[in-house]
């Protein structure tokens, strides 16, 4: 909350598959313009009878996350444009030099 005000919910979630017998969490992530904020949900913390439920949840700060992938995209869009020049084409025939004589489409002439 920032001044009063409600800015994400974020759930993160301990599941446990029967058929398995195995135990996954998954992290809730929000992104904003200039980093990841992950928040895991951790195991179950010992209380006393009758007392609630207790939890332990970590949150991590990444800065600059969303950048790696903006550079991926640029990256991406380069590439794009460097194939649309004929020359740098794998098998792309040069051009005759201006004045160049033509070959003749009839042998022996």
């Amino acid at each position: 909350m920032a001044d009063g005000r409600l800015i994400a919910v974020m759930q993160p979630e301990n599941r446990f598959f029967r058929v398995s017998d195995m135990q996954t969490t998954e992290a809730a992530i929000r992104t904003t313009g200039m980093a990841d904020i992950y928040a895991v949900m951790g195991d179950e913390a010992e209380t006393e009878e009758g007392a609630p439920r207790r939890w332990a949840f970590r949150f991590y700060h990444n800065p600059l996350i969303p950048w790696i992938w903006a550079g991926t995209l640029l990256m991406v869009f380069g590439g794009l444009v460097s194939l649309s020049d004929r020359r740098y084409r794998i098998g792309a025939p040069r051009r005759a030099p201006a004045g160049a004589a033509q070959p003749s489409a009839v042998a022996g002439e």
